[in-house]
């Protein structure tokens, strides 16, 4: 593979490239994806669960495809942490015994009620209040909404293991999104 100073040129010369910017797709390399969930028609849309190896800087919410609603409401984003994604701990070798690793990581989920673990070792708790996401609309169209520690004071604490929530008023009936978590570089 070429070096960063030879991939994508044109990406190279442009005005405010630096090398904290994925050569590829031209996003900052601190981002990390919550994993989404499967069906985007439901009241509650649970992205997974992602280790968070630095503090959080920002959560970017990008609404690929209008999020729609049958009825007008105020749709809202909600972090949650955990100590794990997974479920379950693994348990170290033992003479004669075979080690066995962690299990069950939440990738995400949907439906009528919030999908994040409440039991297990991913346990998840809701951290302060749910922020508005995007104006009060029936469909919430394409675009990128950021949240700070100024829209979700939590997200000033440094967090190992977290998650986000989309609630919409009265259920999506379509729709896709992505969140990122973008990472503070100190």
């Amino acid at each position: 593979m070429p070096p960063p100073s030879q991939q994508r040129g044109q990406l190279m010369a442009t005005p405010g490239y630096t090398v904290d910017l994925d050569p590829w797709y031209g996003t900052p390399q601190n981002e990390i994806p919550l994993p989404a969930p499967v069906s985007f028609a439901a009241q509650f849309l649970d992205f997974g669960l992602a280790v968070m190896p630095l503090r959080i800087k920002t959560i970017a919410v990008v609404v690929d495809t209008a999020l729609t609603s049958a009825v007008a409401g105020q749709a809202t984003a909600q972090l949650f942490v955990a100590r794990s994604i997974f479920s379950t701990a693994g348990a170290d070798p033992q003479p004669n015994v075979a080690g066995t690793g962690a299990s069950g990581a939440f990738a995400g989920g949907s439906g009528g009620v919030s999908q994040f673990p409440t039991t297990g070792l991913n346990a998840c708790q809701a951290r302060g209040a749910a922020a508005n996401l995007g104006p009060n609309t029936a469909n919430l169209g394409p675009g990128v909404f950021f949240f700070a520690p100024s829209d979700i004071p939590d997200l000033q604490w440094e967090w190992c293991v977290v998650g986000l929530e989309i609630k919409a008023a009265v259920a999506f009936t379509g729709g896709s999104a992505r969140v990122f978590v973008e990472l503070a570089n100190t």
